[in-house]
C-alpha cells in the first residue's frame, strides 16, 4: 500500500475508525490515497498540488462567489465535475505577500546572471562553446525554479562578434499574468458536503497549527524518537 495507506490504517489500529475527517496536506493527496479514503466511506479535506489551479483559471479569475472568513483569507467553493468532491480555492493575502517577494527575489537573481553572462560574452576575444553557455543558463534557472517560467532565454549565433554568440531574453507576460492570478492561492478538495467553506478551512489549518508544535518540538526542545543525546 501507498504511505497514506499505511499511516491511515495505523492510526486507525490505536483509535478507531470513529466518524472523523482526515486532515492531510498536498503530498498525500495522490490518486492511490484518495481511492483509499474512498474505499470505505472515510472522510477527508487535503491539499492539492498547485498543478491543480489550472484546472480552476476561470473561477480564480472572477471577482463573485469568494467569501471572507479571516481577515486575510477568502475563500470560494467549486464542485468537482462528478459532485463526488467539493474543492475549496483559498487565498491569503499573507501567503499573497511571501510569494511575490520569493517570485521577486528569484527573479532578481535570474537577471542577475542573465547580466553577467551578457557582459561575458560581450568581452570575450574568442568563440565561446554556445553548449557550455546554455548549461550555464539550465543551472541558474534551476537554482531559482521557483521563477524560471517568467523567462525566454536563448543562446543564438552571431558572426559579427568574437564570441560568436548572442543572449537574447525577455519576460513572458503570460507568466506574469498567471502568477499575480495564483499567488497566495491554494486548494483543498473533500468528499464533505455538509461542511461550510470556513469549517473545512479551519480543519485544514489544524495541519499548519499541529506542524508548528512539532517543529517547536524538534528544534526548541530537540525531542527526537532517540535517546543519544550528549549532557550539554
Amino acid at each position: 500500500g501507498t504511505p497514506g495507506k499505511q499511516s491511515g490504517e495505523s492510526m486507525e489500529k490505536r483509535v478507531g475508525k470513529g466518524n472523523r475527517g482526515w486532515g492531510r496536506d498536498r503530498g498525500m493527496g495522490s490518486a492511490k490515497n484518495i481511492a483509499w479514503l474512498n474505499a470505505t466511506g472515510r472522510r477527508y479535506v487535503i491539499g492539492t498540488a498547485r498543478s491543480e489551479l489550472k484546472r480552476f483559471s476561470k473561477e480564480l479569475s472572477e471577482r463573485t462567489d469568494w467569501r471572507q472568513i479571516r481577515q486575510d483569507v477568502e475563500v470560494k467553493i467549486c464542485h468537482g465535475p462528478d459532485g463526488s468532491e467539493t474543492f475549496l480555492l483559498c487565498r491569503s493575502a499573507r501567503r499573497m505577500e511571501k510569494e511575490q517577494a520569493m517570485h521577486e527575489r528569484f527573479s532578481v537573481r535570474i537577471e542577475e546572471g542573465l547580466h553577467s553572462l551578457a557582459r561575458r560574452i560581450e568581452k570575450s576575444k574568442k568563440v565561446l562553446d554556445r553548449g557550455e553557455l546554455e548549461r550555464q543558463v539550465g543551472r541558474l534557472l534551476e537554482r531559482n525554479s521557483r521563477a524560471a517560467g517568467r523567462y525566454t532565454i536563448g543562446i543564438g549565433e552571431d558572426k559579427s562578434v568574437a564570441a560568436g554568440v548572442t543572449l537574447q531574453w525577455s519576460k513572458r507576460t503570460e507568466w506574469e499574468e498567471w502568477a499575480r492570478l495564483t499567488e497566495g492561492t491554494y486548494i483543498l478538495r473533500t468528499n464533505i458536503h455538509d461542511w461550510t467553506d470556513e469549517e473545512l478551512w479551519q480543519t485544514y489549518i489544524q495541519l499548519s497549527e499541529a506542524e508548528a508544535a512539532f517543529r517547536i518540538q524538534k528544534s526548541d526542545l530537540c525531542i527526537r524518537p532517540i535517546g543519544h543525546h550528549k549532557q550539554e
